[in-house]
């Protein structure tokens, strides 16, 4: 008797733990994030699209250390968010930490959270040799603090997030030309790597009109030492 009484609540514990995995199992299933491209590196612009396991009313998120706004397609039923990964960062698995806030009648207002390991490859990018004079390559004290502060000012511009979605639909190329520098290119003046070319050139003549590659709101537009303007 105390033996089959042994083993029913053994079976008992058994069916609760199974229980409790599949639940968990469960929750975690109906929570869904995919990132594009489906390779990431560093340096590579990421699209998030993620779906929960309820109706929320917002969606946010933080990866590598920096907050992402969600927007929500109603079309889809997907959340949807633009983020990046740095040319610094090494390659790992890293956490995205996605918090939210039930819509659904029956539990609106509980906060529901969700975290998947996101991972990052190496990638190489090609190298420029450039020969130079010195005085570009060693700057005086006064230019340095000049560009000191000017990284400051750049810095301060790229934490601002925008309560809103500003973009819509596609983005375009600023103008019809020929690429004239690529991102991630390290040029090495002199024998040393000053600088990693963050962005994508257009070969133009001066005076070409150059347009927005989508909607948005211009933060900071002025002169800036050693890159031309900021905007």
């Amino acid at each position: 008797m105390r033996e089959r009484l042994l083993h029913s609540r053994a079976l008992i514990v058994f069916v609760l733990l199974s229980l409790a995995a599949n639940l968990s199992a469960a929750t975690a299933a109906h929570w869904t994030v995919v990132s594009q491209p489906p390779r990431l590196v560093n340096g590579s612009p990421v699209l998030f699209r993620v779906t929960t396991p309820t109706p929320v009313r917002a969606l946010s998120g933080n990866w590598l250390g920096h907050e992402i706004a969600f927007s929500f397609d109603a079309r889809g039923k997907v959340w949807f968010a633009l983020a990046g990964v740095s040319l610094e960062t090494k390659p790992g698995a890293y956490p995205i930490e996605l918090h939210a806030e039930t819509s659904a009648e029956q539990s609106a207002g509980q906060a529901i959270s969700f975290e998947k390991k996101i991972r990052v490859e190496r990638q190489r990018y090609p190298r420029v040799l450039l020969k130079v004079p010195a005085r570009y390559t060693a700057p005086s004290p006064e230019d340095q603090r000049q560009i000191e502060q000017d990284k400051a000012t750049k810095a301060e511009a790229f934490k601002t997030v925008s309560a809103v979605r500003e973009w819509k639909g596609s983005f375009a190329a600023p103008v019809q030309a020929a690429i004239s520098d690529v991102f991630g290119v390290e040029r090495v003046f002199n024998g040393t790597v000053e600088s990693t070319h963050q962005g994508l050139d257009f070969r133009v003549p001066s005076g070409t009109k150059v347009a927005a590659v989508n909607s948005g709101r211009v933060i900071l537009a002025r002169p800036c030492s050693l890159k031309g303007i900021a905007s």
